[in-house]
Protein backbone atom coordinates (compact mmCIF):
# COMPACT_ATOMS: atom_id res chain seq x y z
CA UNK A 1 0.00 0.00 0.00
CA UNK A 2 1.59 3.25 -1.17
CA UNK A 3 -0.08 5.65 1.27
CA UNK A 4 1.89 8.73 0.33
CA UNK A 5 1.88 8.42 -3.45
CA UNK A 6 1.60 11.92 -4.83
CA UNK A 7 -0.34 12.98 -7.93
CA UNK A 8 0.04 16.50 -9.26
CA UNK A 9 -0.80 18.54 -12.31
CA UNK A 10 -0.18 22.12 -13.44
CA UNK A 11 -2.96 24.48 -14.37
CA UNK A 12 -2.62 25.01 -18.14
CA UNK A 13 -1.78 28.70 -17.66
CA UNK A 14 1.07 27.55 -15.34
CA UNK A 15 0.07 29.81 -12.43
CA UNK A 16 -1.00 27.04 -10.05
CA UNK A 17 -0.57 23.36 -9.35
CA UNK A 18 -2.90 20.90 -7.66
CA UNK A 19 -1.65 17.90 -5.73
CA UNK A 20 -3.44 14.95 -4.17
CA UNK A 21 -2.54 11.75 -2.33
CA UNK A 22 -4.40 8.53 -3.01
CA UNK A 23 -5.55 7.92 0.55
CA UNK A 24 -6.06 11.44 1.87
CA UNK A 25 -9.37 13.20 1.02
CA UNK A 26 -7.66 16.51 0.49
CA UNK A 27 -6.51 18.64 -2.40
CA UNK A 28 -3.61 21.06 -2.17
CA UNK A 29 -3.57 24.05 -4.50
CA UNK A 30 -0.19 25.71 -4.90
CA UNK A 31 0.35 29.25 -6.17
CA UNK A 32 3.50 28.86 -8.28
CA UNK A 33 4.65 32.48 -8.03
CA UNK A 34 4.19 33.01 -4.28
CA UNK A 35 4.67 29.42 -3.11
CA UNK A 36 1.51 29.69 -0.99
CA UNK A 37 -0.54 26.56 -0.56
CA UNK A 38 -4.25 26.15 0.12
CA UNK A 39 -5.35 22.78 1.44
CA UNK A 40 -8.96 21.68 1.21
CA UNK A 41 -9.97 18.69 3.31
CA UNK A 42 -13.30 17.16 2.36
CA UNK A 43 -13.31 13.82 4.16
CA UNK A 44 -12.75 12.38 7.60
CA UNK A 45 -9.40 10.63 7.09
CA UNK A 46 -6.41 12.56 8.44
CA UNK A 47 -2.66 12.24 8.02
CA UNK A 48 -2.55 10.83 11.56
CA UNK A 49 -5.00 8.08 10.51
CA UNK A 50 -2.63 7.13 7.68
CA UNK A 51 0.33 6.91 10.03
CA UNK A 52 -1.35 5.20 13.01
CA UNK A 53 -3.59 2.66 11.28
CA UNK A 54 -2.88 2.57 7.54
CA UNK A 55 -4.96 -0.55 6.91
CA UNK A 56 -8.11 1.21 8.12
CA UNK A 57 -8.08 3.95 5.47
CA UNK A 58 -9.68 3.71 2.05
CA UNK A 59 -8.38 4.97 -1.25
CA UNK A 60 -10.17 8.10 -2.42
CA UNK A 61 -8.11 9.25 -5.46
CA UNK A 62 -6.20 7.62 -8.30
CA UNK A 63 -5.55 10.56 -10.63
CA UNK A 64 -6.29 14.25 -11.16
CA UNK A 65 -6.99 16.38 -14.24
CA UNK A 66 -7.41 20.11 -14.69
CA UNK A 67 -8.25 22.83 -17.15
CA UNK A 68 -7.95 26.61 -16.70
CA UNK A 69 -11.20 26.73 -14.71
CA UNK A 70 -11.56 23.49 -12.78
CA UNK A 71 -9.89 20.51 -11.09
CA UNK A 72 -11.39 17.06 -11.75
CA UNK A 73 -11.00 14.13 -9.35
CA UNK A 74 -12.24 10.55 -9.47
CA UNK A 75 -13.89 9.79 -6.12
CA UNK A 76 -13.83 6.25 -4.72
CA UNK A 77 -16.65 6.09 -2.18
CA UNK A 78 -15.87 2.62 -0.84
CA UNK A 79 -12.12 2.77 -1.44
CA UNK A 80 -12.20 -0.22 -3.79
CA UNK A 81 -10.12 0.95 -6.72
CA UNK A 82 -10.33 -2.35 -8.63
CA UNK A 83 -14.04 -1.77 -9.18
CA UNK A 84 -13.46 1.75 -10.47
CA UNK A 85 -15.75 4.65 -9.75
CA UNK A 86 -18.54 6.47 -11.51
CA UNK A 87 -18.05 9.78 -9.69
CA UNK A 88 -16.06 12.85 -10.70
CA UNK A 89 -15.77 15.67 -8.17
CA UNK A 90 -15.11 19.11 -9.64
CA UNK A 91 -13.40 21.94 -7.75
CA UNK A 92 -12.63 25.52 -8.72
CA UNK A 93 -8.99 26.65 -8.52
CA UNK A 94 -10.01 28.53 -5.37
CA UNK A 95 -10.86 25.17 -3.75
CA UNK A 96 -14.66 25.37 -3.87
CA UNK A 97 -16.54 22.16 -4.71
CA UNK A 98 -18.64 23.19 -7.71
CA UNK A 99 -20.05 19.98 -9.17
CA UNK A 100 -20.21 16.23 -9.04
CA UNK A 101 -20.66 14.22 -12.24
CA UNK A 102 -21.80 10.64 -12.53
CA UNK A 103 -20.54 8.73 -15.56
CA UNK A 104 -21.96 5.48 -16.88
CA UNK A 105 -18.83 3.30 -16.98
CA UNK A 106 -16.49 2.72 -14.01
CA UNK A 107 -13.01 4.22 -14.30
CA UNK A 108 -9.88 4.96 -12.30
CA UNK A 109 -7.98 7.45 -14.49
CA UNK A 110 -9.16 10.79 -15.84
CA UNK A 111 -8.10 13.44 -18.36
CA UNK A 112 -9.71 16.58 -19.72
CA UNK A 113 -9.74 17.79 -23.31
CA UNK A 114 -10.79 21.36 -22.62
CA UNK A 115 -10.70 22.40 -26.29
CA UNK A 116 -13.34 19.80 -27.15
CA UNK A 117 -15.10 20.00 -23.76
CA UNK A 118 -14.60 16.25 -23.31
CA UNK A 119 -13.95 14.23 -20.17
CA UNK A 120 -11.85 11.14 -20.89
CA UNK A 121 -11.99 8.26 -18.44
CA UNK A 122 -9.94 5.08 -18.48
CA UNK A 123 -10.38 1.82 -16.61
CA UNK A 124 -6.99 0.13 -16.28
CA UNK A 125 -8.57 -3.17 -15.21
CA UNK A 126 -10.77 -3.50 -18.31
CA UNK A 127 -8.43 -1.50 -20.58
CA UNK A 128 -11.35 0.64 -21.79
CA UNK A 129 -11.37 4.35 -22.61
CA UNK A 130 -14.59 6.40 -22.50
CA UNK A 131 -15.49 9.90 -23.69
CA UNK A 132 -18.13 12.12 -22.15
CA UNK A 133 -19.17 15.63 -23.06
CA UNK A 134 -18.67 17.86 -20.01
CA UNK A 135 -21.98 19.44 -18.96
CA UNK A 136 -22.17 23.22 -19.17
CA UNK A 137 -20.04 24.66 -16.42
Amino acid sequence: MDLFRFFGILKPDRTRMVSIMGYLPQISIWDIESGCIKEIRYGKTTLVDLLVNPTSVARCHSSVAADDNYIYLPWFIDGEITKGTHIVNVFSWEGKHVAQYYVKEPFDQIQIDSKSNVLLTYNQFTNRLYRYIIPNK
